[in-house]
């Protein structure tokens, strides 16, 4: 994986978390023949990447323009690798062709990232805790249904919380990218307050501070390796509860990290002993 070889040059790690962070959010949502078979088998979901490639290509964009005004005179010969990566993924022309940076900020809305992201993140943290707090007992806990359920009456937004149909429909978009999402989700909150005029303060947020912020994210090589580390072990947890769409094979040479997070609180385990197993959302 390349945010996790410290020998891939810095724009690489750049380029490949700003298209992993939108893949997660906007690369989500079914359309139109989303569904394949293979074989007899299941229809599996088609993976979208529109959104992700245009953000990766803004990304080293961003990054060229950057260099360029840095240096001294013409194209420095340390630029071309950096350069012909930039039209190896698609170039001047697929900036053209895009919806455009602007607009994909613009798509990341706050109801996707205040309001629905972190009802995958609260998911797949219940199934850490529940590592914690039993070591593989108690296996009826250990499903979606039952994370979901925990959520709906322990998410912090108080009245506010969704019920469980909607929860249900939000797992269920967000599934494939949930290891992720959870392993980045600090990322996102952050991604918020600073996009957020109530946080930043700013009338206009600018598209560089982005890539900016993004791009010195990925600069920071054992922040990003746990973060990476953490969906690893995200994705396992979800493999062992057996949770459909699981991108397992992504972390097949990643090291799972446990994440740092509490037990079960005395007032979260007597709501676990009244619940009732019910059908997994899968």
């Amino acid at each position: 994986m390349v945010l996790t070889n410290p020998e891939k040059p810095s724009y690489l790690k750049a380029w490949a978390l700003a298209s992993l962070l939108v893949w997660a959010v906007l690369d989500q949502s079914p359309g139109l023949g989303s569904l394949k078979r293979r074989g007899n088998g299941p229809p599996r979901r088609k993976i979208r990447t529109t959104s992700a490639k245009t953000a990766g290509v803004f990304t080293i964009a961003y990054i060229l323009d950057q260099q360029f005004k840095r240096a001294d005179y013409g194209v420095n010969r340390d630029l071309m690798p950096l350069v012909n990566f930039f039209f190896d993924i698609g170039g001047l022309l697929s900036c053209i062709d895009s919806h455009g940076a602007q607009g994909i900020l613009e798509d990341i809305s706050v109801d996707v990232v205040q309001k629905e992201i972190p009802y995958v993140y609260y998911i797949v943290e219940y199934l850490c805790k529940y590592e914690i707090s039993y070591d593989g007992r108690r296996s009826s806990y250990r499903t979606i249904g039952a994370a979901q359920e925990f959520t709906r009456k322990c998410a912090p937004d108080g009245d506010k919380t969704y019920e469980s149909s909607k929860i249900q429909q939000i797992w269920l978009e967000y599934k494939s990218a949930a290891p992720y999402i959870y392993a980045f989700y600090p990322l996102f909150r952050l991604y918020y307050r600073r996009t957020s005029k109530q946080y930043s303060g700013k009338k206009d947020v600018k598209i560089a501070d982005i890539f900016e912020f993004i791009r010195r994210v990925a600069s920071k090589q054992r922040v990003i390796s746990r973060m990476v580390g953490h969906a690893s072990y995200a994705a396992h947890l979800l493999h062992a509860t057996k949770a459909r769409d699981v991108r397992i094979n992504d972390f097949k040479d990643v090291p799972a990290v446990p994440p740092c997070i509490r037990s079960f609180s005395k007032e979260e385990r007597d709501l676990l002993e009244n619940y009732q197993p019910d059908s997994q959302i899968g």
